[in-house]
């Protein structure tokens, strides 16, 4: 049996499975989005939303399981594979899985720090508080052109990868990792990594921001460098 519990509904919380008698929890680490997608469904929602790696609706069971796998076109998580933890803890940088299921609800996003709505540090309300996402290798301008579509903008200009609109509030990381097809009118449409720490993995100073335009042209800034590709 499956279920979630420490959430704020029956569609979100810690991932919990009965065995031995029991209810265990599972580590974060061994655990991807089509897992918690498929923990979704076997749950009657559509695909998860955010898969929690590191915690966030409490450690208060033992972690029986180091993590999941399961193959993503699975409907149940019946056909996942469980892999057994030796020392029921998780280790100090990831704490038990949790997933919030997709109910369609908007998640709304804002620009902070720039001139006007057009450009800034990106942050998105969730889980009742702003937080900015970390900019790491997976913040790409199909996930920035989709949050410049959000704001009523046509797409990304330019994406930065450093402070170029402040830092933020250090103790408020939403979101580790975006994934987005760049299809997508909105965030709500994409699938979120939650990174539960106060900074991002690679340092405090990863705040994704971007500036939006209507036109067709684009930079990619990355650590504050500018790379020509030349003949």
């Amino acid at each position: 049996m499956l279920r979630l519990s420490n959430g704020t509904g029956p569609h979100e919380g810690r991932v919990e499975f009965f065995y031995n008698g029991m209810w265990n929890g599972l580590c974060g680490k061994k655990t991807d989005a089509s897992a918690g997608n498929v923990l979704c469904r076997s749950l009657g929602y559509d695909r998860a939303f955010a898969v929690l790696q590191h915690g966030g609706f409490g450690d208060d069971t033992e972690a029986f399981f180091d993590g999941i796998s399961c193959p993503a076109s699975q409907s149940s998580y019946q056909k996942c594979r469980l892999f057994k933890y030796r020392s029921n803890y998780c280790s100090k940088d990831f704490g038990h899985l949790s997933i919030s299921c997709d109910i369609h609800e908007n998640i709304d996003v804002r620009l902070t720090g720039g001139s006007g709505d057009h450009e800034g540090r990106v942050e998105v309300f969730f889980d009742q508080a702003w937080g900015k996402i970390c900019a790491n290798d997976l913040w790409t301008l199909d996930i920035a052109d989709v949050v410049c579509r959000d704001k009523g903008h046509d797409r990304a200009f330019i994406i930065y990868y450093d402070d170029t609109y402040g830092q933020g509030d250090l103790i408020s990381v939403q979101f580790d990792e975006v994934d987005c097809t760049g299809a997508e009118t909105n965030l709500t449409s994409c699938t979120a990594y939650r990174y539960q720490k106060s900074f991002c993995e690679d340092g405090a100073f990863e705040a994704a921001s971007v500036t939006c335009t209507s036109s067709e042209l684009f930079i990619t800034f990355y650590y504050s460098f500018i790379s020509y590709d030349c003949d």
